[in-house]
């Protein structure tokens, strides 16, 4: 028997929607102009570029590995690493490449939830952000390691 909907009827056994939806992340409408950590209109985005790896992200008690938008990620640079060439977020700690912050290091986008593998998003490459607003925070007035080792590409205010 076929269901009616708002826009006719549909055929048994097919779920309206449309599309391909794996779940492996949620879009929220915002009416701001882009992630909230950007303090500026320019900035130099990787689009789709960067696949950022489960392996790399703890996982919570529900099993979600969640990545907020405007983590600080690194590539894995372990040439033994299954995730070799991955990105995951910036561990001082790290054994695999994690910990150096380099030319390829970015900001991501938006939250990730990595809990049913990895990902493929964009990141920021080169911009103004509010150091207040990235993980890990970086105040206005401090300065730290991470950055000096963005300094000419990321501009915290």
């Amino acid at each position: 028997m076929t269901q009616p909907s708002p826009y006719g009827y549909q055929q048994p056994g097919v779920m309206g929607g449309g599309g391909f939806t794996p779940g492996l992340r949620r879009t929220v409408l915002d009416v701001s102009p882009g992630p909230a950590f950007l303090a500026g209109e320019e900035y130099t985005p990787v689009l789709n570029g960067a696949t950022y790896a489960q392996s790399k992200v703890p996982a919570d008690d529900d099993g979600n590995r969640i990545i907020l938008e405007g983590t600080l990620c690194t590539k894995v640079t372990d040439s033994e690493d299954l995730d070799f060439g991955k990105y995951g977020p910036y561990d001082a700690a790290a054994t695999d490449g994690r910990q150096v912050i380099d030319d390829q290091a970015i900001y991501n986008f938006e939250a990730l939830n990595l809990r049913f593998g990895d990902v493929i998003a964009g990141g920021l490459f080169s911009g103004v952000v509010r150091g207040a607003r990235v993980h890990p925070p970086m105040p206005a007035g401090q300065s730290s390691a991470i950055r000096q080792a963005l300094a000419g590409r990321i501009l915290f205010q």
